[in-house]
């Protein structure tokens, strides 16, 4: 279910947490590498990186993924999960300002969800290409449900990207949801970069959206 990346640096109780969904892609696409380039830069401190390749047996691809990243009841037994994971498996800082959660797409979906559920366990949340404008149904959360529960949600530090070539739908989801979490005045960073829904873009984002998020809090 999980694949972990160890701080460069010696965990401890200080070791920041990363985890993101859509495991097996992310790694694929040289997540792991832009971590460490960024540990070993400086631009971040000790940092574990916990990928999510699957829950409950999904799929990377096809209706199982999209049902485990939208399914409120899936998530929260993946989050249970986590949990008892990682008190069993070496120390991390227990400080959620320095604990995140990331996803592309419709992970990014699920990144916001979880974030906006579990407060105590996340401080802050990425996204690249977030699916807001996905429609849900009565099992499947959708964008707008996701989108409605971070506004609600208090504390939490946000950086999204989207492209403008993304398919129109979710290019303007995402910026009805930066311009409402701007009126209310969230703690949001959000970027519109010049491609599109590749996972190079999200790559290129988080080398932005880790060292915001996990600088020291004040």
């Amino acid at each position: 279910m999980f694949s972990v990346q160890q701080a460069t640096a010696p965990v401890s109780t200080d070791t920041s947490l990363a985890v993101l969904f859509d495991g097996r892609p992310m790694i694929d696409a040289g997540i792991p590498e832009t971590v460490r380039s960024l540990q070993e830069e400086g631009a971040i401190g000790p940092l574990t990186t916990v990928y999510v390749e699957s829950i409950e047996g999904s799929t990377t691809r096809g209706p199982s993924r999209v049902a485990s990243l939208t399914d409120p009841v899936l998530l929260d037994r993946l989050v249970d999960t986590l949990r008892g994971f990682l008190e069993q498996s070496g120390a991390v800082t227990a400080d959620s300002r320095r604990r995140v959660v990331l996803g592309h797409s419709l992970g990014g979906n699920a990144a916001l969800y979880v974030a906006a559920h579990w407060p105590r366990l996340f401080g802050g949340a990425a996204t690249g290409s977030a699916a807001l404008w996905w429609p849900g149904d009565p099992v499947q959360l959708s964008g707008s449900q996701v989108a409605a529960e971070v506004q609600a949600a208090t504390g939490l530090r946000l950086w999204m990207q989207a492209g403008t070539a993304e398919d129109p739908d979710l290019l303007r989801s995402n910026r009805e949801f930066w311009e409402g979490a701007d009126a209310a005045s969230l703690d949001l960073v959000h970027v519109e970069h010049s491609g599109g829904h590749e996972l190079s873009a999200w790559r290129s984002g988080l080398g932005q959206a880790l060292p915001h998020l996990l600088r020291e809090p004040g």
